[in-house]
């Protein structure tokens, strides 16, 4: 859905540098699903959680492996209240009385 760019930062602002080849890119959806005790673990081992971006990265830094399994676009987590208004909007469409 999105294009994914590097940047250079001059004079403090932003500047878009170059369109990146996404050939050999994945986007990876969260929520993740993972083994409840092996996510606890990786986590429990990683140092510095603050550099790593969710729980697939926090897998990856404690020596686990990353599986890739098809996504759904309808599955989303609520993190802004913008998410919060698309599952509701989500949630009647599939609720709704088609009679």
């Amino acid at each position: 859905v999105d294009t994914l760019r590097t940047f250079v930062v001059d004079g403090g602002t932003e500047y878009a540098d170059r369109l990146q080849d996404r050939a050999g890119m994945r986007a990876m959806q969260t929520p993740q699903g993972f083994d409840a005790l092996a996510i606890k673990q990786a986590y429990a081992q990683v140092g510095d959680v603050s550099v790593l971006t969710d729980d697939a990265s926090i897998a990856e830094d404690a020596g686990h492996r990353i599986t890739f399994v098809p996504g759904d676009p309808l599955s989303f987590k609520i993190t802004v209240p913008l998410d919060l208004l698309l599952a509701r909007a989500v949630y009647a469409g599939e609720h709704a009385d088609n009679s």
